[in-house]
């Protein structure tokens, strides 16, 4: 029986696998089937092919639009009469919010399964402790969501610290979100930023000077990032996007950069001026089912524009639902139960927003709106007088028992409602007393 839990974490450390184990593993069940039949998917079924294991079929909720895998079958999830006990799903869905639901309904359907994007690394990642990280592989074949890629935080890590542990202990995230405005270019109605909640006067590109101290100052405290998201809003808004992106390429102990867009506003040439880079993409939400024909023809001239000027970019499948966020009056909960919450939810969306670090997306969104301050929830990055200061600050920030704002939020149980992607519209999330100022 193989040690799965050990799998993962040799895995993720950037480490040499022995596929053996894993292949012995495949073998003693009767079918494998892989959940995900996009770039992630079929990697592995290249992969798991060179080691002699066949797939059963390809699960995909999109199975009727799927025409490009003539020799796979492609069927609904749990359709196909394979037996569960007799059946391993490997589950190859990138996005870590919608793995962690569908990997328990594959249990609660009697069956076994893997985290696809593990088995990837222990099969076909090109990423290692000796061979460092590839911006072009990790970013250009699309294979895998780099974005919250253990593997890489790990290997850039040890490069970062040229095998040397620091005094005080390693300080690196897998992953930060840098939010550079509060402006976008749609309404999403459930837009998890809660970008509609925020009053026309807040509604800014914030100062180039203050995001750039924000670099300055994150990135002198801690050891390494994995990939930073450049994000908004809409960040194409921002007109100094490009200037930006030269401050995060300039530091070593920056990873990967992701810059996502709706492709609904227009992008101009001299902000592409530093996404050149290799390790820079710009991703391409796509809506197109709920925007408008003259935002759709905005956004197909878009796409063009960035690949004719040599950036990398990718159009993102079309998602059918999002996740509803959750509405920000307080749920009441005890501290128990807020911590319970706070611990359970991992990894950290880390978010720098405005000169200081929030948790996730949700807490970030929450303070600026004001619905309430919590202080002890943030790192203000310009309090702490020195780098040792802001490293200890973040360090006992991220190893806080609970966060406030987490009992707002009352984590899974609220996020269980879905609605059309990028649905456009009003809905308000935020407390009465909120609303009435």
């Amino acid at each position: 029986m193989m040690d799965i839990q050990n799998f993962y974490a040799k895995a993720r450390s950037g480490d040499p696998v022995d596929p053996g184990p894993l292949i012995q593993h495949l073998r003693s069940y009767g079918n494998v089937i892989i959940w995900g039949a996009s770039f992630l998917g079929k990697a592995i079924e290249r992969q798991l092919r060179r080691h002699g294991i066949a797939v059963a079929r390809f699960w995909d909720e999109r199975a009727d639009d799927i025409c490009d895998l003539p020799d796979f079958e492609v069927s609904k999830p749990f359709t196909g009469g394979q037996v569960p006990g007799e059946t391993l799903v490997i589950l190859a869905i990138g996005n870590l919010i919608i793995q962690s639901g569908l990997a328990s309904r594959i249990e609660a359907a009697g069956y076994d399964h893997l985290l696809g994007d593990v088995v990837y690394m222990a099969t076909g990642c090109p990423v290692s402790l000796k061979s460092g990280v590839d911006g072009t592989a990790c970013i250009r074949s699309l294979t895998c969501r780099f974005i919250y890629c253990p593997r890489i935080s790990n290997v850039l890590n040890h490069r970062a610290l040229g095998g040397t542990v620091p005094e005080d202990g390693p300080l690196s995230m897998q992953s930060i979100t840098l939010v550079i405005n509060q402006v976008c270019s749609l309404g999403c109605k459930y837009c998890s930023s809660y970008m509609n909640a925020y009053p026309r006067e807040d509604r800014v590109n914030f100062p180039l000077e203050g995001i750039l101290r924000d670099i300055d100052l994150f990135f002198g405290a801690v050891d390494s990032v994995g990939s930073v998201t450049v994000m908004g809003g809409e960040p194409f808004l921002h007109p100094h996007i490009n200037t930006i992106v030269e401050a995060l390429l300039a530091k070593e102990n920056c990873g990967l950069i992701a810059i996502p867009t709706s492709g609904t506003c227009r992008i101009r040439d001299e902000q592409l001026r530093s996404l050149r880079d290799p390790r820079v993409i710009v991703t391409f939400s796509n809506y197109l089912e709920s925007i408008t024909p003259r935002q759709k023809e905005l956004f197909h001239r878009n796409v063009e524009r960035v690949r004719s000027a040599g950036v990398f970019c990718s159009v993102g499948v079309a998602i059918p639902q999002w996740m509803i966020p959750a509405t920000m009056e307080d749920k009441g909960l005890s501290v128990e139960r807020i911590s319970e919450i706070t611990q359970a939810c991992t990894p950290r969306y880390l978010q720098i927003k405005n000169g200081k670090l929030h948790p996730c997306d949700y807490a970030n969104s929450f303070h600026n709106l004001k619905v309430a301050d919590y202080p002890a929830d943030y790192v203000t990055l310009a309090v702490p007088e020195t780098r040792a200061e802001l490293r200890r600050s973040i360090r006992s920030w991220m190893g806080a028992p609970y966060y406030r704002t987490c009992g707002h939020c009352g984590a899974q149980g609220e996020l269980s409602g879905t609605s059309k992607a990028g649905e456009q519209g009003f809905v308000d999330l935020l407390p009465p007393r909120v609303r009435a100022r």
